[in-house]
């Protein structure tokens, strides 16, 4: 007779502990505790859809004298620089960040956030980069005495 293999399971006291108070284990927080993780830890995540919002042509800012240019793709991009990275905290970046906000959830165009934001930078002291010619960012680039 080949050898059967151990069944592994819990008690019946751990089961009628488990289903005890609990509809047969289908209620919110259930005694499986598979089921109590799924519902305890993430209960959004079951109904938490994601869409891509279309930022459309990056944007791009010179943000320091010494030429950096700082490209902007995407709308969560611009939603982190106005959170955590502007140097002022203006009107402007306050309106630019209710836009961007707005966009994300589709109440307005992404084109009033992109000129909310536009704005924004400007007010900050950032020239885009279509603004500065190439010669005068390359001339700040290059050591003083170099021929």
């Amino acid at each position: 007779m080949a050898a059967s293999r151990p069944r592994i399971s819990s008690s019946p006291e751990i089961q009628a502990r488990s289903k005890a108070g609990s509809a047969g284990g289908r209620t919110r927080f259930p005694g499986n505790v598979g089921e109590a993780i799924r519902f305890s830890r993430f209960p959004f995540k079951k109904d938490l859809r994601l869409i891509e919002i279309i930022w459309g042509k990056p944007l791009s800012f010179v943000m320091s004298p010494e030429g950096d240019v700082q490209q902007f793709s995407t709308i969560e991009q611009v939603k982190y620089w106005l959170l955590k990275r502007w140097p002022i905290a203006d009107e402007a970046r306050l309106t630019a960040l209710k836009q961007v906000e707005a966009a994300m959830d589709c109440l307005v165009p992404v084109g009033v956030a992109r000129r909310a934001f536009t704005a924004a930078a400007r007010s900050a002291g950032f020239v885009p980069e279509d603004l500065v010619g190439y010669t005068a960012r390359r001339a700040v680039e290059q050591p003083v005495g170099c021929a």
